[in-house]
């Protein structure tokens, strides 16, 4: 009767993870914004496309779409808005923004819209700094990556909730670094398929040495189509690699159930890992990450997602061996372990089937 306890705590955990997991499995950056600023000598031109959702003020017919009409007419509400959120300092002096125009009126996402911001300083611009709070409510996560554009020079910058302000023109390598590493934690903390596919992982090894020969082997994999996808390389269908990726998590766990030879698995593993770097990559090519420092933005980002991933594994270990503590016959334990896994490949073939057939 105490075995059966654990078993039915365990399913009833399986169902939490697989309803949890499959509401926020394709919820990435939908709250988020991407931005290019161009700098000249008295003036800097921002583009911004951000969620319509903050511009709600301008939406005078509440169809949850922003015109060019309804920018126009709410020219002084907008001002408002944008100058106690977005305000660009030269050292002492505010930009004044002159000007909110519609760049996009059918931008390719239909919750977001496109609009340009011009601003003008009285002096030469010399050392431009950026605050930027213009995000939603209750979206801890959103970001706001912004490329900037100065005598030739291009870099990247990121704003959150946590961290809303940023140099522009004296920006140091270390903000940028700090920036797309901290990025690159959050992505694969929040991207439950990876997390699935590295607890099934550590389900399918059966020792230290193992789990670690099949991390490196995925770590090398999506280390290189992450660069090749970011550089243009290599590209697929965002749907199909996504559909890969959730069958990449139905094999390992099923693998995991079924607890055979390890010889050469290391080399699938590798090749699944080169899916899961193009799913890696997507972020950055939708914020349209560029610049003279893709290099560091590359490096810092995946650095990131390692540390992420040795977070999951740390905790991933922590609860499996929990699980083999409890005090039972190793039949149970065992089947104990193959049930979480079957519940990590239930959610798989869910998540292959949203993503597959329905888009």
């Amino acid at each position: 009767m105490k075995h059966l306890k654990y078993l039915i705590t365990a399913c009833c955990l399986t169902l939490l993870l697989i309803v949890y997991s499959g509401a926020g499995a394709d919820a990435h950056w939908a709250d988020s914004a991407v931005g290019e600023i161009t700098i000249t000598q008295k003036s800097a031109e921002f583009v911004l496309t951000l969620p319509s959702a903050l511009l709600d003020v301008a939406d005078d017919n509440r169809d949850g779409q922003i015109t060019a009409d309804e920018i126009q007419q709410n020219q002084a509400v907008l001002t408002n808005l944008l100058n106690d959120r977005v305000q660009l300092t030269d050292q002492t002096e505010l930009g004044q923004l002159e000007q909110i125009a519609l760049r996009q009126s059918a931008p390719a996402n239909p919750t977001h819209t496109t609009i340009a911001l011009t601003y003008r300083w009285k002096t030469p611009i010399e050392a431009l700094q950026a605050t930027y709070k213009l995000f939603l409510p209750d979206a801890p996560n959103a970001r706001c990556v912004v490329t900037i554009s100065h005598q030739g020079n291009t870099q990247s910058v990121i704003f959150s909730p946590l961290s809303p302000t940023a140099s522009l023109i004296k920006s140091p390598i270390l903000q940028q670094a700090k920036s797309f590493m901290l990025l690159g934690i959050e992505h694969i903390l929040t991207g439950y398929d990876h997390i699935l596919f590295i607890v099934s992982l550590l389900l399918m090894a059966g020792s230290l040495s193992q789990i670690s020969v099949l991390i490196m082997a995925f770590t090398i994999g999506h280390s290189i189509t992450l660069a090749l996808a970011v550089l243009n390389v290599v590209s697929l269908p965002s749907q199909l690699v996504e559909s890969l990726i959730a069958l990449s998590i139905v094999y390992v766990a099923v693998e995991a159930m079924r607890r055979k030879s390890m010889r050469y698995r290391w080399l699938t593993i590798f090749g699944l890992g080169m899916i899961h770097g193009l799913g890696f990559a997507g972020i950055l090519q939708d914020l349209a990450i560029i610049g003279q420092r893709l290099g560091i933005t590359l490096f810092s980002f995946n650095l990131g997602l390692e540390v992420g991933q040795i977070l999951i594994i740390i905790i991933g270990l922590t609860v499996i061996s929990a699980c083999q503590r409890i005090r039972c016959n190793q039949g149970w334990r065992l089947n104990l372990l193959r049930t979480i896994a079957a519940g990590i490949a239930i959610t798989g073939s869910t998540w292959f089937m949203q993503r597959a057939f329905l888009g």
